[in-house]
Parts: C-alpha cells; structure tokens; sequence
C-alpha cells in the first residue's frame, strides 16, 4: 500500500472515529439497524424510530452524520445486491404481514370470518412463504430436508416419501 493510500485510509479511520463520537453515545449496531431499516424501505420511518424510541430531532441529527450517511449507503448497496426481487419482496411481505397482524387479528375477530379476510391472509402468508408448503411432498407425510450452504445461492431443498415394506420384505 502506498503512504498516500495509507494515509487516506488513517484521515478516513479518523473522522470514522471522530463521528462515531459526536453521536453522543449511540452504539453503532443500533445505527446499522436503523440504516438497514431505512435502505429495505419496508417500514414507515416513524415506526422506524418508535421500534428504537427515538425522536424525529435525534433522527435529523443523526442522518447528518458522516458515519450514519456511509452505512446508509453501505445498506443501500447490500440491500440492492440482493440475489433477487423476489428476494427483496417476500422479505417486505414478512414484514408487512408481521406488522398487519395486530390489526387483521382485531378485524378478524370483530364482525366474524369472511371469505374476503381469510383470502388476504393467505395472500399474505403465500407472499411470505408461510405456512403451505410449496413444493412437493404428500399429505400422506414424508421428509423435507432444506439444505442452504450459503446466503448467495438459494437453499436446495428435497423432498422423500417413505418407502412403506411390509414384514415379509425385510
């Protein structure tokens, strides 16, 4: 590395340090949840900064903040790099669904079950990946084994049904 580069990188280590100071005691892992939050875009930022008990004036200070700004764009870039849309929309359905919970249970309990409530929440769980399975396998049982080696490629899963043998076969 040359002294150019090391010193560049020490200016930079050093305003890293300096910022991280001037934020008066907030630790850097709520700062890259509250820019992951942000860069996913799943949530409203007001119920960004209730779920973290902070204020709208210490939210507009803290995003003026060189180090709040370079982990923003850090999440922007991650949350981008994403293997896929589809990806990115089933985590904003979890999230959506998690979130309309409360409310859809009020609803739902209210005036009674619908067709058009029950159709939603499943819309929902689909959307998330809850509940029914999606591939294969039989309502008689089996074995699903899901089999995620790394976060970049997508997890394989396989599907078996028992072999039944009666006494005679062993």
């Amino acid at each position: 590395m040359s002294t150019v580069s090391m010193q560049i990188e020490m200016d930079l280590r050093n305003k890293l340090v300096e910022n991280a100071i001037e934020t008066r005691g907030m630790s850097h892992k709520l700062m890259v949840s509250l820019a992951s939050e942000l860069a996913m875009d799943i949530m409203p930022i007001d119920h960004i900064l209730r779920s973290h008990s902070m204020t709208q004036a210490e939210f507009d200070a803290l995003i003026r903040r060189d180090i709040f700004q370079q982990l923003y764009r850090e999440a922007l870039l991650a949350w981008g790099a994403t293997a896929s849309a589809s990806t990115r929309i089933k985590a904003k359905m979890e999230t959506s669904l998690e979130m309309a919970l409360p409310e859809l249970y009020k609803e739902i309990v209210k005036e009674g079950l619908t067709a058009a409530k029950v159709e939603l929440v499943k819309t929902f769980m689909k959307g998330g990946g809850i509940g029914e399975r999606t591939s294969g396998g039989t309502s008689e049982g089996g074995v699903q084994i899901v089999i995620n080696m790394d976060a970049q490629k997508p997890a394989v899963t396989i599907d078996a049904t028992p072999i039944s043998r009666d006494a005679e076969d062993l």
